[in-house]
């Protein structure tokens, strides 16, 4: 990859700038301390879409009764999968729904 002025390595060619190396080392540990809740809730919807898909006897059948009862759509609740682009969205926009 390319060196830039300062020496670092060109690491985005799309463009695409990280702004947390422009900022102060307090800021981005505040930013990281208000990531944490978010992060919690994202390893709970992937924990429970990832329970129910794999529970065929128990969960399943609870999962679609709760949808009819909710007049919903039967459906599973799509996983987030690391080399599926945009899954996570698809699980939160879900999630969200």
């Amino acid at each position: 990859e390319e060196d830039d002025k300062d020496g670092k390595e060109e690491d985005d060619k799309e463009g695409l700038y990280d702004e947390r190396e422009d900022m102060l080392q307090e800021d981005e540990a505040m930013l990281e301390g208000d990531l944490v809740p978010i992060r919690l809730m994202l390893v709970k919807l992937q924990n429970t879409s990832n329970t129910i898909k794999n529970s065929s006897t128990i969960l399943l059948p609870e999962w679609f009764k709760i949808l009819k009862d909710l007049r919903l759509k039967a459906c599973m609740m799509p996983q987030d999968v690391l080399t599926h682009w945009n899954s996570t969205f698809d699980m939160l926009n879900f999630a969200v729904k």
